[in-house]
């Protein structure tokens, strides 16, 4: 009998022991693992190139009108490098012709996926100001006194976008005061 229960505690003694070494390991093997993420993740940030600029995550639309345009943004570097930024063509104006001034052909192509929802036409500018309020942007980015006369910004826009920036039609001051907006 007590051979019997000497051999049970021993049994009893090494199943715990084999319990807690396998606790440890798989503790151990986690926390292994989450470092090992996160030095991959440190390495991919560092392996990142340090020219490429961070802009912003706040939805952004942009009314793109002849002031805006000859300011020469970086339009196709913003178009590539954010998520959340809009170009609304106003009537009369076409991907093609914006296209074939500001070289602005992506690897993807004019109708690629990168710019498919990015730059919307319009007809008019009742389907214009509708596009605006359906995107509901942090920002709109006008310059009013390129648009024509038919265009005129709605008085209930500012229902639909938190900030209203009306440009004035002097590329340079353009250019200063758009860019702080798209930077992150």
């Amino acid at each position: 009998m007590l051979l019997y229960k000497r051999k049970r505690n021993a049994i009893l003694a090494s199943l715990a022991v084999t319990v807690i070494a396998g606790i440890v390991y798989a503790v151990n093997k986690l926390s292994t693992e989450e470092n090992d993420m996160e030095l991959s993740r440190e390495m991919l940030q560092l392996s990142q190139p340090l020219t490429e600029k961070r802009y912003t995550t706040k939805a952004i639309t942009v009314v793109l009108t002849s002031s805006i345009i000859a300011a020469r943004l970086p339009l196709e570097e913003l178009l590539h490098h954010s998520n959340n930024i809009v170009f609304v063509l106003p009537p009369k104006l076409r991907k093609a012709e914006l296209f074939a001034d500001q070289r602005l052909m992506s690897r993807k192509g004019v109708n690629g996926v990168i710019h498919k929802y990015k730059i919307i036409e319009c007809d008019n500018a009742r389907g214009m100001w509708f596009v605006v309020k359906h995107l509901k942007p942090d920002t709109l980015i006008v310059c009013e006194d390129d648009l024509p006369l038919h265009c005129e910004m709605p008085q209930e826009i500012n229902n639909f976008v938190r900030d209203v920036v009306i440009l004035e039609q002097n590329s340079n001051a353009v250019y200063e005061s758009v860019m702080p907006y798209f930077k992150a």
